[in-house]
């Protein structure tokens, strides 16, 4: 009777302690689904620009994020970037990882004075680094992944026309019109792929800010106008 007293106790607490996880488990999940005012505490939807309770503005960073002229952001390193698409100024469902890395362009020069591998050597000690989560859009997401598709593509293509024109070039006349048409195909995806679906791009980083290129005007029409004063 004792053991069989003990046996339950030990289902239940096991059975009580499973149940506790899941609901941590749950809450957690529904941590990620939403959004959590820090003024009020309401859940809004991922994407929200503000709370359908207090309005508190979820969009616009203060203190952390400016725009240079029309084209340039400049943010801190430590900024969150705010819930919008820095494509098209909508409320952001995807963000992307990016790992930027900058240094002086005079660097370039030591592939004129010494060579490549020199150049390849300083740029890795000098270079600054920064990671940041850039909001888009679903639309915007998409297109982004439809570039990479046809960069894909247009390489393997030209890739597999370069290697069969090789094969074949002692044995038919259309070899050798192959070579050439799979270089420019091979190559052309490459930059196409590059240019299309790169979202932003790092124009400096200076002491703990970064200088990016390629969002929107309405996305930094939102923002205030750097001063060069840094905090």
């Amino acid at each position: 009777m004792c053991r069989r007293t003990i046996g339950t106790a030990l289902h239940e607490a096991a059975d009580e302690s499973h149940m506790e996880m899941m609901r941590e488990q749950s809450q957690f999940q529904a941590a990620i689904d939403v959004l959590l005012c820090p003024m009020c505490g309401v859940a809004s939807p991922v994407g929200s620009m503000s709370c359908p309770n207090c309005g508190e503005d979820f969009g616009t960073p203060t203190g952390s994020m400016w725009r240079e002229g029309n084209k340039t952001l400049v943010m801190h390193k430590t900024a969150e970037m705010p819930n919008r698409c820095v494509k098209s100024n909508q409320p952001s469902t995807r963000y992307l990882k990016r790992k930027l890395s900058w240094h002086h362009p005079g660097w370039y020069a030591l592939i004129v004075v010494c060579n490549m591998i020199v150049y390849v050597i300083a740029a890795l000690i000098v270079r600054k680094t920064a990671t940041i989560y850039v909001g888009l859009s679903e639309e915007w997401f998409a297109r982004r992944q439809r570039a990479i598709l046809v960069s894909w593509a247009l390489s393997l293509l030209g890739i597999a026309l370069l290697v069969i024109g090789i094969a074949l070039v002692n044995e038919s006349e259309y070899a050798l019109a192959m070579i050439p048409l799979g270089i420019i195909l091979l190559l052309g995806g490459l930059i196409y792929g590059v240019v299309t679906a790169r979202i932003v791009e790092v124009k400096k980083i200076k002491d703990d800010y970064i200088w990016l290129n390629g969002c929107c005007a309405e996305y930094l029409d939102e923002l205030p106008e750097w001063t060069g004063e840094l905090l």
